[in-house]
């Protein structure tokens, strides 16, 4: 199992902010796209149109920034723990 983590700022109303997933994935990003079976209305605040990260978000695997790894194609194992958090910027 596999369980995606997501702030309130990206779930819908009759969504929930702890998937657990019991397919299989291979990616972080392949997990991260399951978002649009798992929770809709979460997957266009977390991924673009061309399915890439967008800018403000982080992702972490466990405890390490996917960033520092290799992105949304960074492995993830059975038991991993995905958390998407919303960047806060401004001036």
């Amino acid at each position: 199992m596999i369980v995606i983590e997501l702030p309130p700022s990206l779930i819908g109303p009759n969504d929930r902010g702890r998937i657990e997933l019991t397919e299989q994935f291979a990616t972080v990003g392949d997990a991260l796209r399951s978002l649009e079976t798992h929770s809709p209305a979460a997957i266009d605040g977390v991924l673009d149109e061309q399915g890439n990260l967008r800018q403000h978000v982080n992702v972490f695997l466990d405890q390490e920034n996917t960033r520092f790894l290799r992105g949304l194609d960074t492995p993830v194992t059975d038991g991993s723990t995905i958390f998407v958090i919303g960047a806060i910027s401004g001036g």
